[in-house]
């Protein structure tokens, strides 16, 4: 379904979109919750390339394209998935700031799906002193 509108979107206003990046962008994420991680990673790093020649490499739109490129690193490439993890919190910060609550809870989500001492030492930076990493079942 998703697959169609994609295709059906990408025909009527190009894939340079806004509308089409997004759902560009939800396409990736479907495809890495069926473990299609090349597929994933295509569109994530596609949508990428895209938002950042139109929008520029600090924009939070960009910073969302980072989190599903790392969202699909976590599995194979993790160390590369925490530095992506580190970038979108940097975007964040300049774009919002170190205390807007944005910020906060992406840094929150970044420990969380993303446990590393280093993301942890960042959030925790923020302000974030009783943040741990979450237990995992």
């Amino acid at each position: 379904m998703i697959e169609r509108l994609y295709k059906d979107m990408k025909k009527r206003y190009g894939r340079e979109h806004i509308d089409t990046l997004s759902l560009m962008k939800a396409l990736a994420d479907a495809y890495l919750q069926k473990g299609r991680f090349q597929e994933a990673e295509a569109l994530h790093l596609k949508v990428l390339r895209i938002g950042k020649r139109k929008f520029g490499h600090d924009n939070l739109s960009v910073a969302e394209s980072v989190e599903g490129l790392a969202g699909t690193y976590r599995h194979s490439r993790y160390q590369e998935a925490v530095a992506l993890a580190m970038n979108v919190i940097e975007i964040f910060k300049k774009q919002l700031g170190p205390e807007d609550p944005d910020t906060l809870a992406t840094a929150r989500r970044m420990v969380d799906h993303f446990p590393d001492s280093r993301l942890l030492e960042v959030a925790k930076s923020l302000g974030m002193r009783h943040l741990r990493f979450a237990k995992r079942p």
